[in-house]
């Protein structure tokens, strides 16, 4: 379960820092590196004991191309299953995308 939570992908101090180091090699968002994820998630479908993630009240905050960072995705569902099936026990509610 998450809840009444605020995740946050590209944020200003994050940015000034970048700014600030002079190094851009060292950032989330520079080309070729790994995309920045708010929460991801993988299939449990096979597993009989689990309910699946409930994630209510939460808040994504600046994620995506117009925050400066591309290749960054507030959720992630996984792609890990190779029969092309779909988590149905996923719980969603009250899920809000921000862009400072």
């Amino acid at each position: 379960v998450i809840s009444k939570s605020i995740v946050t992908g590209v944020s200003d101090v994050y940015k000034s820092y970048i700014l600030a180091s002079n190094t851009p090699h060292n950032s989330f968002c520079r080309k070729g590196a790994p995309h920045q994820i708010g929460l991801q998630f993988h299939s449990a479908l096979h597993e009989s004991s689990t309910i699946g993630p409930i994630i209510s009240r939460v808040q994504f905050d600046n994620f995506g191309a117009q925050n400066g960072c591309a290749g960054s995705v507030a959720i992630e569902i996984g792609d890990d299953m190779h029969d092309a099936q779909f988590e149905p026990r996923m719980q969603f509610s009250e899920i809000t995308f921000l862009s400072s």
